[in-house]
């Protein structure tokens, strides 16, 4: 085969250089699209998730303190002229969890917290149909509590409950908080780190897990006692984690009560 020789300056290349050249680029182009194509196809979600920040919003509903602290909203009626309810995780400002700022308000008050009417100010932090609601002003965030005297109103509001069997369910445990808009991303590796911290000052972690749909489903987790178990869960944060233990639906929560000696396991990806 003859060698062929390319003179820079001349403007015309030889045939078999051009020809090399065309096939190159093709060749580049083919794997450019593919390599993008790729990419989109294995790439994570962007969260539609948001944190309020700087906007409060006061509301008024019943609270409840299991399986964690929440306010139960009532949104309106079904077609049935069913009451509908959304109850909605409370947080304290920063990275932790309101255990203590109630604990503290009901023994300065001499009153529980519990079944009552409460008129509240804070912060909204939602995603994927899920929302928190952040005490922003700690203390001064409870504006009003009220008893209830009819009988018909606390049978209504009662939590209602499920009890699914006992599961073992794989997924990611997050700091709720920073999962459901205070952070972006707000699970994988690189927030281990502070998911830890928000685990650590009382934030409910929560176990994500993704079905074969491709959907995601939240399960708040607690232990098997009903007993918060924030530090235990500390190790399998942001890992790949298998958690076996009772499955209950409450109002519109999932709950996982794990035995944390027993139900929480490292798996694969």
């Amino acid at each position: 085969m003859k060698n062929e020789f390319y003179i820079g300056y001349i403007n015309k290349l030889p045939k078999q250089t051009a020809k090399t050249i065309k096939k190159s680029i093709f060749v580049l182009i083919f794997v450019f699209v593919a390599s993008g194509v790729v990419i989109a196809l294995h790439h994570q979600k962007v969260s539609n998730s948001k944190f309020e920040l700087g906007q409060l919003s006061t509301i008024e509903g019943y609270y409840f303190n299991e399986p964690v602290p929440m306010i139960k909203l009532l949104e309106g009626k079904d077609i049935h002229g069913n009451h509908i309810f959304k109850s909605i995780p409370l947080v304290n400002y920063a990275k932790f969890g309101v255990e203590e700022l109630v604990g503290i308000y009901e023994e300065e008050n001499k009153i529980s917290l519990q079944g009552k009417k409460v008129k509240i100010v804070g912060t909204y932090l939602y995603d994927d149909g899920k929302a928190l609601f952040e005490l922003t002003k700690r203390a001064e965030s409870i504006l009003e509590v009220s008893s209830l005297n009819d009988p018909a109103i606390k049978e209504m509001i009662q939590p209602k409950i499920e009890k699914l069997g006992v599961n073992s369910i794989k997924g990611e445990i997050v700091d709720s908080k920073c999962y459901f808009g205070a952070m972006r991303p707000g699970f994988g590796k690189t927030h281990r780190a502070c998911a830890v911290r928000c685990i650590s000052g009382g934030i409910p972690p929560v176990l994500a897990a993704t079905n074969y749909s491709g959907e995601v489903n939240y399960f708040l987790i607690r232990g098997s006692e009903k007993e918060a178990i924030n530090k235990e869960v500390l190790p399998y944060v942001a890992e790949p984690v298998r958690l076996t233990g009772e499955l209950v639906k409450i109002d519109d929560w999932m709950v996982i009560y794990v035995n944390p000696k027993s139900g929480i396991e490292r798996v694969k990806n």
